[in-house]
């Protein structure tokens, strides 16, 4: 028989946000999530979370393109993309 020299408690670990959006926040991946290691799907999950939000604003920006023909709707997306509504 060995000696143990070092050991440590492994606990499992699973927690899930009640939702992944508070106004403009977005949460994904380890924000939204924790995932035991051993089923090793972690990482996997986050990259499931950055597609499914890619594919949103993806969707959401096709939708702006036809408002951005529109110069008032134009000028006050510049403004407030710039900041400047926030004086």
């Amino acid at each position: 028989m060995q000696e143990v020299v070092w050991g440590s408690r492994f606990r499992v670990h699973h927690r899930v946000v009640d939702t992944s959006r508070a106004g403009r926040i977005l949460l994904a991946g380890d924000a939204a999530h924790v995932h035991s290691p051993a089923g090793g799907q972690g990482m996997n999950t986050g990259i499931q979370d950055a597609m499914v939000l890619a594919e949103a604003l993806a969707t959401t920006c096709t939708s702006l393109k036809l408002l951005a023909c529109v110069p008032a709707f134009r000028r006050r997306l510049a403004w407030r993309l710039s900041g400047l509504v926030y004086r």
